[in-house]
């Protein structure tokens, strides 16, 4: 099912995704394990202190069944445990334990053959002494340049004196082969032999390093596919930034080719590597293969957002062709309609009069055309893009249109900045409860008017650094995304303004552990220094799957009071965004199995009225939760709850009518139960429901 092009903070489930789903987890149900044996209840580990249960348990094939409501069963296999012993024996021998001793338990021959008994089994470690590194030489590097030679046996994993590891000896010699052929030696090649001493628990290593010839770039050769859309110079060109013709031979240039020749996103296969057996007086030419991707391409679907104050159902297209007019020009048009609905569906249809309960279409179609290879430069590419979109949110609703080019400069396959004009006409519309003495805060309209017509006119620059090994379930890496705009002053417009925004995603794994945390800041200014003076679709919002946990999505927020009449107490808050934002989140995701897994998170946040300063930020909304990952065949399934902790900042209740409420504080009650005495909405605790990763 394809994305939501028109909001891709935004993610839900639809009806054909819950469909796929549940016939995936009764095919699951249904199938059944041929038993061979008792089923396994239990498996224990005992005397390992090195190495965790889990660890072991990773090495071997036996299972016990799973504690979870469906688990599948698991059966004794006599051989296979018999097996496992001796894989236990041998990962502890890769940890450097290499006089370990492993005992499994038995089970009796009349036992194994009933299906309907229940075992537990059981492996015994005598770990004993952990060897270490007595000595290690290198060798074979009297021809390397010294200042390479240091680089390369400066910080290696291999200390003489520590615990030996095969994983620690396996990645010396993968760095040190790494290091020689990005240092032009291509052909490079290291063996090694690592002696075990019994009697003293040492380890003495050798190293033998063959550099081979110092190679630089040729001319890259691509090799012609059944295509003849494609001209290879085009392909050529981009390999030709990344390995100039003459600069010394790097594997990362040759991996900086690939990435670029795919980035342009007409290929379903890119691969370029180096044709050692055509080099000539040390020049090696890089050889690209690819194969040609579908050039028309159209994608329909449906999907639904749910969230506890806004319901969304909507229907999709995707159109794009990827050689328009020749050249490969990228055209492609997206659209949506649906309906949405605020707060929920049954509010609507049970036809609640609620001041903030409604319904109504919204739609958009955005049409984008990209020009490789702008002005003769094959980094820089122009993006055209023209969009009109109906928007429907709780303080307002709007029509909007605008148009603008962009262009992108590919610096690296991992970096990229862009510049661009955006021309944005918005026809806004306040909710009707508002009263007209407020609506100039949400709208920005002139003279107390509920409805008007606001122009936007600004550039734009973003700078993207991406270092995610996968953009969509990331495990290593980091991620830093810095965006300016300047808005109105000699463009025109109706508002002069400056925006930033800095989101900055850090990522590190330890084998089925995953610690993730991210920080986000931004802030909107005008020159009169009036929060109230500024547009309200560049207003910073926080809450919601993607974003602050503790609050439904967009509700973290400067709220306006909406009041039935002119004598009415109670107000209903609706938010109209801040002028600062810092958020902050640190998430720990653990793999339970190969499709479910287990993660835990804490969310900080603060968006204030005015924009950003040190002294302004205040304190914070603080919130811990927990969630489910499960992976499907359509993408990673999410399940988060999150609470809201007490004695968090107080969200600012801002316009004219703000002195009627009082005094103001936030919901403690956890969906519905408990707290009391309340003046804002939004329970403490919050429910999200959504695909993919929060970041």
């Amino acid at each position: 099912m394809p994305a939501d092009p028109s909001k891709p903070a935004r993610r839900g489930c639809g009806p054909g995704l819950l469909l796929v789903l549940l016939t995936l987890t009764l095919i699951g149900c249904a199938q059944k394990q041929t038993p061979a044996g008792p089923q396994v209840k239990a498996l224990d580990i005992e005397g390992n202190k090195a190495v965790s249960d889990r660890a072991i348990k990773k090495k071997i094939v036996m299972e016990a069944t799973g504690w979870w409501p469906f688990a599948k069963k698991k059966y004794f296999d006599p051989v296979s445990w018999h097996k496992d012993k001796e894989r236990i024996k041998r990962f502890y021998e890769t940890q450097g334990f290499y006089k370990a001793e492993v005992s499994v338990s038995d089970v009796p021959p009349a036992t194994r053959r009933d299906t309907n008994e229940k075992v537990a089994l059981q492996a015994k470690v005598a770990e004993g002494p952990r060897f270490v590194l007595e000595t290690l030489a290198i060798e074979g590097l009297d021809g390397v340049p010294p200042k390479v030679k240091t680089l390369l046996t400066e910080d290696l994993p291999l200390v003489k004196g520590k615990p030996f590891t095969e994983a620690a000896w396996a990645e010396a010699k993968n760095s040190l082969l790494h290091g020689l052929r990005n240092a032009g030696f291509g052909e490079a090649e290291v063996k090694g032999m690592a002696r075990v001493d019994l009697d003293t628990n040492a380890v003495h290593a050798t190293i033998r390093v063959a550099p081979g010839t110092s190679y630089k770039f040729a001319a890259p050769v691509v090799v012609p596919e059944s295509h003849p859309k494609v001209d290879p110079e085009f392909i050529r060109q981009q390999v030709l930034l990344a390995a100039p013709v003459g600069a010394p031979y790097s594997e990362e240039d040759v991996e900086e080719a690939t990435s670029r020749v795919a980035a342009m996103g007409v290929f379903s296969r890119a691969e370029v590597h180096p044709d050692f057996e055509h080099a000539s007086q040390g020049a090696v030419p890089l050889r690209v293969e690819t194969d040609t991707a579908p050039f028309h391409t159209l994608r329909l679907g449906g999907g639904a957002g749910f969230d506890q104050v806004r319901n969304e159902l909507r229907l999709i297209s995707d159109w794009s062709d990827r050689n328009f007019l020749g050249g490969l020009r990228i055209l492609r048009i997206q659209s949506k309609v649906g309906w949405a609905f605020l707060p929920d569906v049954l509010t609507n249809v049970r036809g609640d009069k609620a001041l903030t309960v409604r319904s109504g279409p919204i739609a958009s179609l955005r049409t984008e055309f990209e020009q490789p290879r702008f002005l003769g430069k094959p980094s820089l590419k122009l993006t055209v893009r023209a969009e009109g979109e109906r928007q429907l949110q709780e303080a307002f609703k709007a029509s909007t249109g605008r148009a603008g080019p962009e262009v992108q400069w590919l610096i690296r396959s991992k970096l990229r900045l862009s510049v661009g004009y955006t021309l944005d006409g918005s026809y806004l519309e306040t909710l009707a409860a508002i009263n007209p003495i407020s609506a100039p805060i949400v709208l920005g309209c002139d003279n107390e008017e509920t409805k008007c017509l606001r122009w936007l006119s600004f550039v734009s620059q973003r700078l993207v650094y991406d270092r995610r090994d996968n953009p969509l379930e990331p495990k290593r890496g980091f991620f830093a995304d810095f965006e300016l705009q300047e808005g109105g002053g000699p463009l025109q417009g109706n508002f002069t303004y400056l925006r930033a925004i800095l989101d900055l995603r850090v990522y590190e794994t330890w084998d089925d552990f995953t610690l993730s945390a991210r920080f986000q800041a931004g802030s909107l200014w005008n020159p009169a220094n009036d929060p109230d003076k500024t547009p309200i679709s560049q207003r910073l919002f926080a809450g919601g799957g993607m974003s602050m946990r503790g609050f439904g999505y967009r509700r973290f927020s400067p709220l306006l009071p909406v009041f039935e009449t002119p004598t009415s107490e109670d107000a209903a808050y609706v938010p109209i965004g801040g002028n600062g934002l810092v958020l902050g989140a640190l998430e720990a995701r653990y793999g339970m199995t190969e499709v479910l897994g287990l993660a835990t998170f804490y969310d900080a946040a603060n968006v204030t009225h005015k924009a950003l300063t040190v002294e302004g930020i205040g304190s914070f909304q603080h919130a811990l939760g927990i969630g489910l990952r499960w992976k499907t065949p359509v993408g990673l399934f999410r399940f988060d709850v999150a609470r809201r902790l007490p004695g968090g900042v107080v969200r600012d209740v801002i316009g004219p009518e703000a002195a009627r409420v009082g005094t103001v504080s936030e919901d403690s009650s956890c969906f519905g139960i408990g707290g009391g005495g309340s003046t804002l909405p939004d329970g403490a605790c919050q429910i999200h429901l959504s695909i993919g990763e929060s970041f």
